[in-house]
């Protein structure tokens, strides 16, 4: 099959005269000699063909397609587009050049209004876009068309040469709903972005400004015909291969990866072909980056959102992080790789952190206290190995809306997990779920939700499917989940503590110490383990709730006699002693904590962390766990 790829052919360009004025900003109005109007005249271009590198395995032609238009760059500061009405091997271009112009510079694909030309430097500037369009048997079409550069000799002839590379991928005729198809290098490395191509040595040569780590062929989101697709790429070497992601109309992903070291795209103006691959080559994947990008829902902690429901944040940098941009500060939507150890600064209004690859948990370490500073914010984590101190709200927040964790490693290095200070704060929601969350802190008693300031509230708190367990080596007498930090300076709502397991972290005082009103209580299916309780499993409150449940919980080692204390006459079940239900190499810390059912009584209960079952947590797969979860709609 031969591939046309529409470009790079013989071209003749024939200007048409007219006028243009220079842009005020580019000539202060406090120097009139240089507001001058620059004619345009008449010029005639002929291009020379560069050899190129075999096209699918040297078959193939190029040539140019009807409508195609580049841009045109002068030595006076011109820049214009120039357009064909027919294709072929060769092809008449028209537009504009500037009159006294000496020295002419053309770009393709056309990027009139999107590119820079520096005639001092002799330097032009734009982009080589990561989404690419899928054109089957083709790679130079729409944003995925190579970037192809010329300067015009003393006779005005253009030689166009390619300035980036191509990987041929084939699509097997038994994949009939792929809608996306991704390429990521193994250790992130550069595939595309914005870009300054330099004319001031004898050959151009391009460098990359600021990269993107990924390039997606999609139709539109249309089903994708089997065949053959290009991705358009600047030279690179994949130091430890590649990994081809297939996004299906349903949402689900499969990859393939390959890691060798692959050094045939060092150089621009290549293609690499690859082997083609049968369905069953491809393994089940999910990388929640493509998966936004390709525009399906994402769910964490219970809410959902994709680009078009999280409309209020459109304005949000979405970025996949690269190792030069692993200091994350600003707002965003940040997806980050297993393989890159990202910082955190958040100190602003909304953050989303997420680990890219469902399977592995991506390493974050928030360099100081995390601090939600502006009224209705989001702060986001999921699928995160996360290293804090402790979030504490900063003055004047008024009310923040979500404070989210999901399926999250926290490791709690601070004297709490959340304090609300500096003001009356209001959280709407306040949601950890799926975590296993290690507290490091050498403190006696330990808060982990408290706060100092009169008038804060958390309006709902939701605790499912969390591990909380004490780093070896700490001793801890009290521990307290939820404290009003004393006389009802904080008040909870809705509480709703349910499958828990709570690891060796003795309950103090209380395990909610709330004295202030709540609307509503649910503390269960919650397992606790050698806790050595001083204070028995509490839950104290000073006036009554709409609707307290307090049921099925089970202990293992502990003086639960005192049971479940709920003041003003409400009551609930006593805690349930039971076995020990750990498997024999239980280790929070390393992610085997799994309790997925509970004997008592001869009948059997779901309770506790709900895990799925791992010799080792290098192979748990946590989005495929058994997993424990609520709706609570849109984001």
């Amino acid at each position: 099959m031969k591939t046309r790829s529409f470009f790079m052919l013989a071209l003749a360009v024939m200007a048409m005269s007219c006028a243009k004025e220079v842009l005020p900003e580019n000539n202060p109005e406090n120097n009139p000699e240089e507001n001058v109007e620059l004619k345009l005249v008449p010029m005639e271009f002929t291009t020379a063909l560069e050899t190129k590198a075999g096209i699918v395995d040297g078959e193939g032609t190029v040539e140019w397609a009807a409508n195609d238009a580049i841009t045109v760059f002068d030595n006076l500061g011109g820049k214009n587009t120039f357009t064909t009405a027919v294709g072929g091997a060769t092809s008449v271009f028209t537009g504009e050049v500037t009159e006294g112009a000496t020295a002419f510079y053309a770009l393709y694909p056309e990027r009139t209004s999107a590119a820079e030309f520096d005639k001092d430097a002799m330097t032009i500037t734009s982009k080589l876009f990561p989404d690419q369009a899928a054109v089957l048997g083709s790679y130079a079409k729409g944003n995925g068309g190579a970037v192809m550069v010329a300067k015009a000799d003393a006779e005005n002839r253009l030689a166009f040469k390619n300035m980036t590379s191509h990987i041929r991928f084939t699509l097997a005729e038994d994949l009939t709903d792929v809608v996306s198809i991704t390429l990521m290098g193994n250790r992130n490395e550069t595939l595309a972005g914005l870009y300054t191509i330099d004319f001031s040595t004898e050959s151009p040569t391009l460098k990359v400004t600021k990269a993107e780590t990924y390039v997606t062929l999609r139709n539109g989101g249309k089903v994708l015909e089997p065949g053959d697709y290009f991705f358009t790429v600047v030279p690179v070497e994949f130091e430890e291969g590649f990994t081809v992601i297939l996004s299906m109309k349903d949402g689900s992903q499969v990859a393939k990866k390959t890691t060798k070291s692959i050094l045939s795209l060092n150089q621009r103006n290549q293609v690499l072909p690859m082997a083609k691959l049968a369905s069953t080559d491809y393994e089940p994947h999910m990388n929640y980056f493509v998966k936004y990008n390709d525009g399906f829902d994402l769910t964490f902690g219970g809410y959902t959102f994709n680009k078009d429901t999280f409309k209020d944040y459109s304005n949000f940098p979405i970025v996949r992080v690269r190792p030069e941009t692993s200091s994350i500060k600003n707002d965003g939507i940040y997806f980050v790789p297993a393989s890159i150890a990202a910082t955190v600064d958040y100190n602003s209004s909304s953050l989303i952190l997420i680990g890219e690859d469902s399977s592995q948990r991506s390493a974050i370490v928030q360099n100081d206290n995390a601090q939600p500073n502006t009224k209705d914010g989001i702060f986001l984590c999921a699928n995160l190995h996360y290293t804090l101190k402790r979030i504490e709200t900063k003055a004047n927040v008024g009310t923040f809306d979500k404070i989210i964790f999901d399926n999250c490693k926290i490791i709690n290095t601070g004297d709490g997990f959340l304090r609300l200070n500096n003001g009356a704060v209001v959280i709407n929601d306040f949601v950890v779920s799926g975590c296993d969350i290690e507290i490091q802190n050498p403190k006696a008693t330990f808060n982990f939700v408290t706060g100092n300031q009169t008038g804060t509230k958390i309006v709902n708190t939701n605790f499912y499917n969390n591990v909380f367990y004490v780093n070896s080596g700490i001793e801890m007498t009290g521990f307290v989940l939820l404290n009003d930090g004393g006389s009802g300076t904080v008040e909870y709502s809705s509480i709703i503590l349910s499958y828990n397991t709570f690891d060796e972290t003795p309950i103090g005082k209380a395990l909610v110490n709330a004295t202030k009103a709540s609307v509503s209580v649910s503390i269960n299916y919650n397992v606790f383990l050698e806790a050595n309780i001083t204070g028995g499993l509490k839950y104290v409150m000073g006036t009554s709730p709409n609707e307290v449940s307090v049921e099925n919980n089970f202990f293992y080692k502990g003086d639960y006699e005192k049971g479940v204390q709920i003041y003003n006459g409400f009551t609930g079940n006593n805690p349930k002693s039971i076995d020990d239900p750990r498997v024999s190499n239980w280790n929070p810390a390393s992610g085997i904590c799994s309790l997925n059912t509970i004997t008592y009584d001869g009948k059997t209960y779901t309770a506790g962390a709900q895990r799925e079952v791992v010799a080792s947590p290098e192979t748990a797969n946590y989005a495929a766990a058994n997993y424990v979860s609520v709706d609570y709609g849109t984001l």
